[in-house]
C-alpha cells in the first residue's frame, strides 16, 4: 500500500444528499421558525401589555382614594369652621369655670353634626384653661392625664406641637392583631394661648376605613380579581387597609411592604414591580401622589395577571402545531413540484422514460427550453455518432484501395496515423 505523502490534500467525501429532502426540510424549517418566533413575539408583547394595562388600571383606582382623601380633608375643615362658629362650642372652650349646662349644650351640638357625617369616629373639645377633655363618644369630661386617649392627650398639651403641627391627620391607636390605626384624628388649634401656654383644640377623629371602603366593595363584587390594597404614612404606619384572608395572617406584611416602598422611592422612583409574600408572587403598583404623600399600594397576585397570557400561549402552541402540521403537507406539496423538473432531467439524462409529469410543469417556458434544449444536445449526439461511424468508413475503404495501388511502407503509416485520428 503507498503511503500517503506528508501535507497531501484528501478530499472528505461527499454526502450522497437528495435535494427533495433538502428541499422539503428548508421549507419546513422555515415555517417553524416564523411561527415560534411570531407565537414568542405576540407572547412578549401580550406580557407587556398586560403589566401595563395592570399598572395602569390600579393607578386609577389608587387616585380615587386620593380623591378620597382630599374630599375628607375637605369635610373635616368644613366641620372645624361649623363648630368655632358654633356658640355652644365656643362656650365651652372658652369656660373659665367648671359649668354642668355648657357641656350638655356643647353635646348636643356634637350629636346633630355626627348625624350628618357617618365617616365621623368622634370629636374631642380640649379645654386648655381648665385643661379638659370633652369626648363626643362617651361623654366624659376628664382631665389630659385621665383621658382615655393617651396620644392625642400628649400631642395637645405639648406646648412646641402647636407650632410645628402641619396639619397632616394623625393616625390614631393601633388595633392589636393587624397593626392598622384606628382613626385619624384631625387637630385644629385655636390662634390664641392661654396663660399656661397651650391652646384651645377641636379633634376630629375619622373612619380610616372610609379610604379603601370603594376597594372592599369592588372586591366583592369582583372575586377573581383578588385585589389587595394598603395604604401608609411616610412613618410606615398603616392607615387602612382592604386584604384578603391570605395577607391579613402574614405577620411581615407591613414590614416587607415599607422596605420595597423605601428602596424603589430612593432608586428611581415608585412604580410597579413583583415581590414574594409568604409562597405567593404579587405584582405591586403604588403612588404617592395625594397631599400627605401617603402611599398607596395595591397587590395583584400574578398568577391572575398572567393566566390569560399562559392560556394565550398554550393556544399559541397548539396553533404552531397545526401549522407545523398543515405546513408539513403544503411543504410536502411544494417540495415535490419543486423537485419534478429535477427528477425529470435525471430520468431523461440516465434514458429512462419520464412517467407521471404534471401537466402544469411541461406548459411551464422554463422547463420547456430545457427539454428542448435537451431534445436539440440529443439529436446532433445521434448525428455525431452517425457521422462518426460513416467516417470510419470511408477512411477503412481509403486504406485498403492505398495499400493495393501505393508503396507498402508509406500505405501503411497513413492509414495508421489516420485510425489513430478516428
Amino acid at each position: 500500500m503507498k503511503k500517503i505523502k506528508e501535507g497531501q490534500n484528501i478530499s472528505a467525501p461527499v454526502k450522497n444528499k437528495s435535494f427533495f429532502k433538502t428541499l422539503l426540510f428548508s421549507l419546513l424549517g422555515l415555517s417553524v421558525i416564523i411561527t415560534f418566533l411570531l407565537t414568542l413575539f405576540l407572547t412578549a408583547n401580550y406580557f407587556r401589555t398586560s403589566l401595563s394595562i395592570t399598572t395602569a388600571f390600579n393607578r386609577n383606582l389608587l387616585s380615587q382614594t386620593n380623591y378620597t382623601i382630599t374630599q375628607m380633608d375637605d369635610n373635616a375643615q368644613r366641620l372645624t369652621q361649623a363648630l368655632f362658629g358654633d356658640k355652644d362650642i365656643i362656650s365651652f372652650l372658652n369656660m373659665k369655670e367648671h359649668d354642668s349646662m355648657i357641656p350638655i349644650l356643647a353635646s348636643r351640638t356634637l350629636d346633630k353634626q355626627l348625624m350628618t357625617l357617618p365617616f365621623v369616629d368622634s370629636i374631642y373639645l380640649y379645654n386648655a384653661s381648665l385643661d379638659l377633655f370633652f369626648s363626643s363618644k362617651s361623654g366624659e369630661q376628664l382631665h389630659s392625664g385621665e383621658f382615655k386617649d393617651e396620644q392625642i392627650a400628649a400631642l395637645v398639651t405639648d406646648p412646641d406641637f402647636a407650632d410645628s403641627y402641619t396639619g397632616v391627620p394623625i393616625p390614631g391607636s393601633v388595633s392589636g392583631v393587624s397593626h392598622v390605626a384606628k382613626t385619624l384624628s384631625y387637630l385644629v388649634f385655636d390662634s390664641t394661648k392661654e396663660e399656661n401656654g397651650l391652646r384651645n383644640v377641636i379633634i376630629i377623629n375619622v373612619n380610616p376605613s372610609l379610604l379603601t371602603d370603594s376597594m372592599r366593595t369592588m372586591n366583592q363584587f369582583e372575586d377573581g380579581m383578588r385585589m389587595d390594597f394598603v395604604i401608609m404614612d411616610k412613618n410606615g404606619c398603616v392607615i387602612s387597609t382592604a386584604l384578603s384572608p391570605l395577607l391579613e395572617q402574614n405577620s411581615q406584611l407591613y414590614e416587607i411592604l415599607y422596605g420595597q416602598l423605601l428602596d424603589h422611592s430612593r432608586s428611581s422612583g415608585i412604580k410597579g414591580s413583583f415581590l414574594t409574600i409568604g409562597d405567593t408572587r404579587y405584582f405591586q403598583s403604588a403612588t404617592m401622589g395625594n397631599k400627605y404623600q401617603w402611599y398607596l399600594m395595591s397587590l395583584i397576585p400574578a398568577g391572575v395577571i398572567f393566566r390569560d397570557i399562559l392560556t394565550s400561549s398554550l393556544a399559541g402552541a397548539g396553533i404552531m402545531l397545526g401549522v407545523f402540521l398543515i405546513g408539513s403537507v403544503i411543504c410536502l406539496s411544494v417540495a415535490r413540484r419543486l423537485n419534478s423538473p429535477i427528477q425529470a432531467i435525471t430520468h431523461m439524462i440516465k434514458g429512462e422514460p419520464v412517467e407521471n409529469l404534471p401537466s402544469d410543469l411541461e406548459g411551464t417556458r422554463e422547463f420547456r427550453l430545457i427539454l428542448n434544449t435537451y431534445e436539440d444536445m440529443k439529436k446532433q449526439n445521434l448525428q455525431f455518432e452517425q457521422m462518426k461511424r460513416e467516417t470510419a468508413y470511408s477512411i477503412r475503404q481509403d486504406c485498403l484501395n492505398s495499400l493495393l495501388t501505393g508503396s507498402s511502407e508509406i500505405r501503411w503509416t497513413k492509414c495508421c496515423w489516420m485510425y489513430r485520428k478516428m
